[in-house]
């Protein structure tokens, strides 16, 4: 573990060497969702919450945040960089059933790549995690719910339909979609297939997306 710029992380990262602006990082993306927020006497949910850089920002205006994220190695960090007491800490991954002792797939240089998908990520990472729906915690009163999974995030949705449909969410996910890289066409594609899967239960995204969170409303 070490600090870089005031956050603790993982002693193998580089990319948010480069990535923390002002002590913060994705600080303009994240005001801008939060913006759509219309009540924050609710509890908002962290899907893959890293090190905490958004876990810390939300627990100051959130009655409490549920934080997910598999990997022990950026938990740890987390625990040091979030030192409220409003928040919770699972150690689990989230997806659309129930599934035990899953494989982490890891990059080698940045603690915020990994996934359970091992095509979106370099190698094994010598971890394993629990997987449940987000619809298991039967959670009530979410006011916000951001997705940052590398790759995973249909099924994240998939499994949070019903959470989603209960309670008036802003839901922000990580969803690149930038006509200038290669990948667009996936990009659009998947973006296209979140969408649709979202319009079932009445939300809608809003767009122009800036960069690459993408939010949805009902």
């Amino acid at each position: 573990m070490k600090n870089v710029k005031g956050w603790m992380m993982p002693d193998h990262d580089l990319h948010f060497e480069k990535a923390i602006v002002e002590g913060e990082y994705q600080k303009k993306s994240r005001d801008i969702t939060l913006k759509y927020v219309k009540d924050y006497d609710t509890m908002a949910i962290d899907v893959g919450a890293n090190i905490g850089f958004w876990t810390k920002p939300l627990c100051e205006v959130f009655t409490h945040v549920h934080a997910f994220e598999p990997f022990h190695d950026n938990r740890d960090c987390l625990i040091e960089n979030v030192p409220t007491y409003n928040y919770t800490l699972h150690p689990v991954a989230l997806g659309n059933e129930i599934k035990e002792n899953q494989p982490l797939y890891s990059n080698t240089t940045s603690c915020g790549a990994g996934s359970l998908d091992e095509n979106k990520a370099a190698k094994y990472s010598g971890q394993n995690t629990n997987v449940f729906p987000l619809d298991t915690f039967n959670f009530t009163n979410v006011g916000y719910m951001k997705i940052d999974v590398q790759g995973t995030e249909k099924e994240v949705i998939q499994g949070s339909l019903k959470t989603l449909e209960n309670n008036n969410v802003v839901l922000v996910v990580e969803l690149p979609l930038n006509p200038g890289r290669p990948d667009y066409e996936e990009e659009k594609v998947y973006h296209d297939e979140i969408q649709e899967i979202l319009s079932s239960i009445g939300y809608k995204w809003q767009k122009p997306q800036y960069k690459k969170e993408a939010v949805f409303l009902k």
